[in-house]
């Protein structure tokens, strides 16, 4: 018996799933899911030094435009700056929440995506 080109139905499914935009959709937010882990992991991990950096930004001691830091600062921007150590801690917290909680929602949907439950 000759041997066929053709590739068995069962086969072809298979590889033409792996190829669906449903598929698709699910790898891009696996991948989403996987990075807001890493970040969430890495802000954990690292707390101290992303802490420095988030209290840092939210004190806005460097809006001079190239003046010495914390000096020529401009009243007009400076009012909403959180100068409040505890409000920043919060602040960082709450951005560590954040990122875990949208990892969990991300990683929760592939799986339901996927036929899991």
């Amino acid at each position: 018996m000759p041997r066929s080109n053709t590739i068995p139905d069962a086969t072809a499914s298979r590889w033409q799933c792996v190829g669906s935009l449903p598929v698709a959709a699910a790898t891009l937010v696996a991948l989403n899911g996987l990075y807001m882990v890493l970040v969430a992991f890495g802000n954990i991990t690292d707390f101290g030094t992303n802490q420095a950096f988030v209290q840092h930004v939210l004190a806005m001691d460097t809006t001079n435009f190239g003046a010495e830091p914390g000096t020529n600062l401009d009243a007009d921007v400076m009012w909403r700056a959180i100068t409040s150590e505890t409000l920043q801690n919060i602040a960082y917290v709450g951005f560590i929440v954040w990122e875990v909680a949208t990892a969990l929602v991300l990683l929760v949907s592939v799986q339901n995506s996927l036929g899991g439950t």
